[in-house]
């Protein structure tokens, strides 16, 4: 779908955040831009990924007969996407924090797993997207949260640094920048964060989240979400 820019449109998701993001759209200079309503991705999932084929991964076992078939709950599938992400399941980990969206649609830590799992993937759009999600929701992790997805200082690190390297090769990729502002943040380099919101601001001056973010930064503050964000939720495949 196109827009000013004559670029089609990445659509986030996940209900978006009334005046704190993407009234303007995120415009992003490898050809994507984050949308403004939620609706499927448009990003590359596993060619497999389907509700129908999600949803039959976590069937149970057949019950007995006479009992009833178990069902998995949203916490138990947040709970087995941070053990896939652990093991570098990455892709099943998508699955499963998708499964637990459904019943968790604002929680700020699910989001924050499903930017990682998207982040480790290299899809750094959709990590975006669900990063600006997250800090809309709750304050950024520290290190020791950070840490406690990989146990493996090396696997996130050569993940960072080729995030680092792509904004190197892009520097006007406002996704890109407002996600390694995001990262850190997590890692406790506030200055290096400022950097790359100030970015992400100035290339996207709609996007009110950074701005206020950018804002925390220069006044020394610690990063909070701004106050009760007014969530609208759409239907798949609408505009809000």
């Amino acid at each position: 779908m196109g827009n000013a820019y004559g670029r089609r449109v990445w659509r986030a998701p996940y209900p978006r955040y009334d005046g704190w993001g993407w009234d303007g759209n995120y415009p992003d200079s490898s050809g994507y831009d984050l949308g403004t309503s939620t609706c499927c991705y448009d990003s590359p999932l596993p060619a497999d990924y389907s509700l129908a084929d999600m949803t039959a991964a976590f069937v149970p076992a057949p019950p007995q007969p006479g009992q009833a078939a178990p069902q998995m709950t949203a916490a138990e599938a947040f709970s087995q996407a941070r053990a896939a992400f652990l093991q570098g399941d990455y892709r099943r980990a998508l699955r499963l924090a998708s499964f637990a969206e459904v019943g968790l649609p604002q929680n700020a830590k699910l989001q924050e797993l499903i930017s990682l799992t998207f982040f480790a993937l290299g899809d750094y759009p959709a990590a975006a997207s669900r990063a600006h999600a997250a800090l809309a929701l709750g304050p950024a992790s520290d290190w020791p949260s950070l840490y406690s997805y990989y146990h493996d200082v090396a696997k996130y690190s050569a993940q960072l640094r080729k995030l680092e390297k792509t904004v190197a090769d892009a520097h006007n990729s406002a996704p890109s920048r407002f996600l390694l502002g995001y990262h850190y943040l997590m890692i406790g380099a506030p200055g290096n964060a400022k950097h790359e919101f100030s970015a992400a601001a100035q290339l996207t001056p709609d996007d009110k989240l950074a701005g206020h973010i950018l804002t925390q930064l220069q006044a020394g503050q610690t990063v909070t979400p701004p106050e009760s964000p007014r969530i609208l939720v759409g239907q798949e495949g609408t505009d809000l």
